[in-house]
């Protein structure tokens, strides 16, 4: 049984670029957090506060309805603004040169927490959102953008079979080769690359054809003289990837990104919502 998502369930923050904010300047930047409203609507009421036009008011991006999400808006030369309401709190957090834009952020970080994880009863070996399952909470920060991918990193705060899988789908980006909870297979390059011509008589070989989730680091707990390895020292041993694999997910309606998983390190592929997730 699939369970409705919370609003709390879903946490976006936008992050801005390092010399964005400034002690003064020409436009005064707010921190805009709000639930159950659109950036829109809360523009509307910041533009109501200080007497101004929302035509007026400027952000990084959209962000959707659905979740808690936190973004930047300015204005330019106005007045400082409190609000704490349990829908929608904005304060004043500095200034910036120039009116904020898409070039101002640098991307998202993203939580989904406490989505509680059980066994899909109409499929064996798949796990689904339960009401009743167990609690799990998974961490997801956004780590570069790609043109209809982004790369991700996860954290498993809990360690629950299929966590990240699940969580990311339910988030509305599943990782972009997952058969059991994406959309596809295998990802292909005439996929990605606009001016890919096909060979006449040629099958096209995917670029991935497996789980776009992958180990970025393992720790063995105990080693000594276990499974044939040499006796020596009990301690916890750690293995790091230099070079680990990204994450990948689809953007076809929504924009993909890879992620790493914390919980003995992994990297994989998603796709993410662009409208649930900005």
């Amino acid at each position: 049984m699939k369970i409705k998502q919370q609003v709390e369930d879903f946490r976006v923050r936008e992050l801005l670029a390092d010399d964005v904010l400034l002690p003064r300047g020409e436009h005064r930047v707010y921190r805009v957090t709000k639930r159950k409203m659109t950036s829109l609507e809360a523009a509307r009421i910041l533009a109501e506060q200080v007497g101004a036009s929302a035509g007026d008011v400027a952000m990084c991006g959209l962000k959707d309805r659905q979740g808690l999400t936190t973004q930047h808006m300015s204005l330019p030369r106005a007045k400082n603004v409190a609000i704490d309401d349990a829908e929608l709190r904005i304060s004043s957090v500095g200034y910036c040169a120039r009116p904020l834009s898409s070039d101002s952020s640098t991307g998202n970080a993203f939580e989904i927490i406490d989505l509680p994880l059980g066994p899909d009863e109409r499929r064996s070996g798949i796990v689904c959102v339960r009401r009743d399952g167990k609690e799990a909470r998974t961490r997801i920060a956004v780590e570069r953008r790609f043109r209809g991918y982004t790369l991700l990193r996860c954290e498993p705060l809990t360690g629950r079979t299929h966590q990240i899988r699940v969580h990311l789908a339910a988030g509305g980006f599943p990782l972009a080769v997952d058969p059991n909870y994406g959309r596809r297979r295998a990802l292909a390059l005439s996929e990605i690359k606009p001016d890919y011509r096909f060979k006449p008589g040629r099958v096209e070989t995917p670029l991935i054809e497996r789980l776009t989730l992958h180990a970025l680091s393992i720790e063995f707990a105990r080693v000594g003289g276990a499974y044939g390895l040499p006796p020596q020292s009990a301690a916890c041993r750690r293995i790091e990837f230099d070079h680990a694999p990204f994450a990948i997910s689809d953007v076809r309606t929504r924009r993909p990104f890879p992620v790493r998983s914390r919980s003995k390190s992994a990297s994989a592929i998603a796709a993410n919502s662009a409208t649930a997730l900005g």
